[in-house]
């Protein structure tokens, strides 16, 4: 992971300029999953790690099998309040894709729309969330940021820069999921895809089990050729002058959520904080 301090905005834009020269041009904010795309993610912590809802939630790995029953067995609530019957596979078919499937991929990842779902309704979730857009994860890493806060971070994340991963079944991996899910309006107003790092316990034989783990596990390996990670670290003394320029890009609680509590965080945030010294 390559670290770089981001004294302003400016210092910012120059950053992702350098990124986008260094992958050939074209590849932030490009719309789809193209794997040389960077994707981005704010931390109003800059001390975080990379940590999903469900690492945070379970303190030793969580199997694959093992959550998907949980996910489950939430689906049958879900469904009585809302009305909606989530069409995903049975435990059963769900155990028998695992044991059947190419051990390294998760192309046809299954009951994506659901877990997406979940993640987004604040269940414990193995899904790391992304956005396309270098400047919604600024607006995260700026919204809401505690007093004993010194410095916030945006991520920047490429799954690889050339023609291929190489995956090991020794070693975890992180995988990539794409922009088209069916999911609630929020995914597509902030641009959302996801990732979610596995481990094989088993190497590889018919009863080999696949677990949840952690993100921090192969970015640390500091792999040149796959999974580079860059952490932006900007002083929360810049607070004001990003949220300015984003708001003025149209980019604010109201434009990512679009709800009511949305529109009066923005007012508050826009009118209050922002402008607040004019009045």
């Amino acid at each position: 992971m390559q670290e770089q301090i981001v004294n302003c905005w400016d210092e910012f834009e120059d950053h992702l300029r350098k990124l986008e020269i260094a992958s050939g041009g074209g590849a932030i904010g490009k719309t789809g999953s193209s794997s040389n795309e960077y994707l981005f993610r704010g931390h109003s912590d800059s001390s975080w790690l990379l940590e999903t809802t469900l690492d945070r939630f379970f303190s030793k790995p969580l199997s694959l099998f093992d959550y998907y029953r949980y996910a489950v067995m939430a689906s049958s609530k879900i469904g009585a309040f809302t009305g909606v019957n989530w069409n995903i596979p049975s435990i059963d078919e769900y155990e028998q894709w695992l044991k059947n499937h190419d051990l390294l991929s998760f192309h046809d990842f299954k009951a994506y729309d659901y877990l997406a779902y979940l993640r987004h309704h604040g269940f414990p979730s193995p899904l790391l969330d992304w956005s396309q857009s270098p400047y919604i994860a600024a607006f995260f890493a700026f919204r809401s940021v505690a007093t004993e806060v010194s410095n916030v971070a945006v991520y920047a994340y490429q799954e690889y820069p050339d023609v291929g991963k190489i995956r090991s079944s020794a070693d975890p991996c992180i995988h990539r999921l794409g922009p088209y899910v069916s999911a609630h309006k929020r995914h597509f107003l902030q641009q959302s895809q996801y990732t979610f790092c596995t481990k094989i316990d088993g190497n590889g034989n018919a009863n080999a089990v696949h677990y949840y783990t952690t993100h921090q596990s192969v970015v640390s390996r500091n792999n040149q050729k796959q999974d580079l990670l860059w952490k932006f670290i900007i002083p929360v003394s810049e607070r004001r002058s990003f949220l300015a320029r984003l708001n003025r890009m149209n980019i604010n609680a109201f434009s990512l959520f679009g709800s009511e509590d949305s529109l009066v965080e923005t007012i508050t945030l826009s009118d209050i904080y922002v402008h607040g010294r004019d009045l």
